[in-house]
């Protein structure tokens, strides 16, 4: 198994706050639990295309168990090691077919900081590392951050055929 120790690195947000990325760990359900309880409703909305219910125990438990592989997902982090929170998650799975799903987050205080398209940038470079051929997703229309990070990443956005509320976002790595 590779070093998941190289994939960290500091980071400072555009007014100059410093965070850290790296993968995300098995121990991080907590962090990760209340991540997700301290999202704004909007937020939420947006990252989740509807769903306003905090996942059940056994989802938080998937979303930090990944495999490295298939299922990738990068954190941001601010506090010391024994008081780690996380301020955004970037992630990508792969179900079937060449390509992966990708989705990514940030709590409401760090947006437009320049932390989404950090852990983006992590994303990348992880799946172009392990022979992922592309990413996709699907981003509310009216998420005019996702949307413009979408395309600084050099993602192809094309309206949904069967939503038209919805974009498929595409790149080709």
């Amino acid at each position: 198994m590779e070093n998941l120790d190289s994939w960290e690195r500091k980071e400072r947000t555009r007014d100059g706050a410093e965070y850290v990325i790296r993968p995300v760990h098995r121990d991080d359900v907590d962090r990760e639990r209340k991540f997700i309880d301290v999202l704004s409703e909007r937020t939420r909305y947006e990252r989740t295309m509807g769903l306003r219910h905090a996942p059940s125990p056994h989802r938080i438990e998937e979303l930090v168990h990944v495999d490295y592989k298939d299922r990738m997902a990068f954190v941001a982090t601010v506090g010391d090691e024994g008081a780690q929170r996380f301020i955004g998650i970037a992630r990508y799975v792969r179900e079937g077919g060449r390509g992966c799903e990708f989705a990514v987050v940030v709590a409401d205080e760090w947006q437009g900081r320049g932390i989404g398209a950090a852990l983006m940038c992590s994303l990348i470079g992880y799946a172009r590392a392990h022979s992922i051929p592309a990413l996709d997703g699907v981003i509310l229309a009216t998420n005019s951050r996702m949307v413009a990070l979408a395309l600084r990443m050099g993602m192809t956005l094309r309206m949904s055929e069967s939503d038209r509320t919805i974009l498929d976002a595409f790149l080709s790595l």
